[in-house]
């Protein structure tokens, strides 16, 4: 493949990947609007999204999870934009990957704490752990990527 080619494949990889942050974002700040308000989450695909959502692990020192996710996503997204003008490119890169790494560490913690502690699935929170893991394979070719760089 050219290296024309192969650099249009990567943006539309990136325009895919945007798109993807913008529905993590969406979902997230869903999430975030049902922990503060006393109206119960649409859940028609799993029940579990209220014991989710109201659980004892959906917040850290009272602020919720989600919200945490919905600035995780609004950065990545942000980053996609200013950084592919950054001088130093294996460092955007870099920093891509261990964004979008720590993420997905999260996401998958959470999906434990779903399974085994929780012992309910909140389909919001799964479509945050599709996101995540889409932005971690990103983050893996952004970084092989970065090799091509000074």
């Amino acid at each position: 493949m050219s290296t024309h080619n192969s650099q249009k494949l990567y943006r539309i990889f990136v325009f895919i990947t945007a798109l993807v942050a913008i529905i993590g974002f969406i979902d997230a700040l869903y999430l975030t609007a049902g922990y503060y308000r006393p109206a119960v989450l649409s859940c028609d695909f799993f029940q579990g999204c209220q014991a989710v959502a109201k659980s004892e692990y959906s917040a850290v020192f009272g602020i919720p999870i989600a919200l945490f996710g919905s600035l995780f996503y609004l950065t990545f997204f942000s980053s996609l934009f200013l950084g592919f003008n950054a001088r130093n490119k294996k460092r955007f890169f870099t920093f891509i990957f261990l964004m979008t790494l720590t993420g997905f560490l999260i996401s998958m913690y959470l999906l434990y704490l779903q399974i085994y502690v929780i012992t309910a699935l909140c389909i919001y929170c799964l479509v945050s752990l599709a996101t995540s893991a889409f932005l971690f394979i990103f983050g893996i070719v952004s970084l092989i990527r970065a090799r091509n760089y000074n």
